[in-house]
């Protein structure tokens, strides 16, 4: 089911490889709430950096992921460092995972609860309102 539905998406966009493009996602919903990295999501799909940024902006347009930008008072800095994944239905994210156990018995659970916040605070203010921001040693809030 789910990959039929992906399907229709990268099949309406013209996608070229759309095993390619699964790969990606899946590989996106195993890393809920963590920064994306063009590049080395490129390396290990071995394909362009390019195409992976392309697909991504496709899965935005599609609904199925959400981008959240970090917080800089320079926008330019803003749009042009990493931003984090989120999935705009968790239903979606665990079937790709193939993972639909309690919660209490999952691995994955703080990005459940981490892409549920973001789901929540999304509704309530829009996606254009959500940043997250990071101290200098790396730890991370959603604002």
């Amino acid at each position: 089911m789910v990959n039929s539905y992906l399907k229709k998406d990268a099949l309406e966009a013209g996608v070229r490889n759309e095993l390619k493009f699964f790969q990606l996602t899946r590989i996106l919903a195993q890393q809920t709430g963590g920064l994306i990295n063009h590049h080395e999501l490129a390396n290990t799909l071995q394909m362009a950096s390019s195409t992976v940024e392309n697909y991504i902006y496709l899965m935005q347009k599609s609904f199925i992921v959400g981008l959240v930008t970090p917080f800089f008072a320079n926008i330019r800095k803003e749009l042009t460092k990493m931003s984090k994944v989120y999935f705009n239905d968790n239903g979606l994210r665990n079937a790709l995972l193939g993972n639909f156990g309690r919660i209490d018995d999952r691995f994955d659970k703080g990005e459940l609860l981490e892409n549920y916040v973001y789901n929540r605070l999304k509704q309530k203010h829009g996606p254009d309102y959500i940043h997250f921001w990071r101290t200098a040693d790396g730890m991370r809030l959603i604002l």
